[in-house]
């Protein structure tokens, strides 16, 4: 139960969008897997607490000297044996992006914060908030937050770094309001005035 819970995401999953992984130390992952047995011959000697600072300031050397764990997984391992520093990345285009950005979204009078990628275009935000606040990201209007009184409509296929959206971001979620005018029934003098003069086009008086 343990191992499986804690298996790595593999190079597969990783390629779904919109998903947060958790990075680990290839060292310290090696060490735990010695000790639990996962795919190594089992060991005594404890992993310790996990030891992430070999990994800070790195980009795709990640790759290299880092496991992608789910957040269910990093949680269990943290409990287990602390340590850190924490260090989640956000999967985006079917790759990790290794410095995401936290928004908070104003949604339904509350304030949730989201961890997401600088690349994505405002569109691909509304889509995950969608997907995350479960409603039609067509009918919602998304703004970023001024100032106390001051919205920014954001839309279109910029990026949220082209459109000012950093680390810290404050932005207001809404349905948008769309006026559904009645039809108005046609009338007797109205189809009158619509019906052609057949005596204009045939020269009678």
């Amino acid at each position: 139960m343990l191992i499986a819970e804690c298996q790595p995401i593999t190079q597969q999953e990783l390629f779904f969008n919109h998903k947060i992984a958790y990075v680990v130390s290839k060292e310290w992952w090696d060490n735990w897997c010695s000790y639990v047995g996962y795919q190594k011959a089992p060991s005594e000697e404890l992993p310790g607490p996990i030891d992430n600072s070999p990994l800070m300031g790195l980009s795709f050397e990640l790759f290299d000297k880092g496991f992608f764990l789910s957040k269910k997984a990093w949680k269990h391992l943290c409990n287990w044996y602390a340590g850190g520093p924490e260090l989640p990345v956000f999967i985006f285009d079917g790759l990790p992006d290794l410095f995401p950005i936290t928004v908070y979204v104003c949604f339904s009078e509350d304030s949730k914060p989201f961890l997401v990628s600088s690349q994505m275009t405002v569109e691909d935000l509304k889509k995950h908030l969608g997907s995350k606040l479960l409603f039609n990201y067509k009918k919602m209007l998304l703004q970023k937050l001024e100032s106390n009184t001051l919205r920014k409509d954001l839309s279109g296929d910029s990026t949220l770094e082209e459109a000012g959206i950093a680390n810290g971001s404050l932005l207001v979620l809404e349905e948008t309001k769309q006026l559904d005018l009645p039809e108005i029934p046609e009338t007797d003098d109205e189809a009158g005035r619509n019906t052609p003069d057949r005596t204009a086009s045939t020269g009678m008086s």
